[in-house]
């Protein structure tokens, strides 16, 4: 295991420390936790250019074709 310095706010340090004596951890053992959160929930984020591809990079040349996320959605008829 590989060593790392840290320098956090007092007031960060302090929130630190009251969750991890909530969780019944250290200090360290928190970081790690929440670290490896982190790190798999970006993993698992797709990211808009995921969703929209190379048109994030080069603002279509179309700009009338909305990108999905601008798309209305029509209501179900029949209702």
């Amino acid at each position: 295991m590989n060593r790392l310095t840290v320098t956090l706010p007092d007031d960060l340090l302090s929130q630190l420390k009251v969750s991890a004596r909530r969780e019944g951890v250290s200090a360290s053992e928190y970081i790690m936790y929440a670290v490896a959160q982190q790190i798999e929930m970006a993993d698992e984020v797709l990211t808009v250019k995921d969703l929209v591809g190379d048109r994030v990079d080069s603002k279509a040349a179309d700009d009338s074709e909305p990108l999905p996320a601008e798309r209305a959605v029509e209501p179900k008829s029949g209702s």
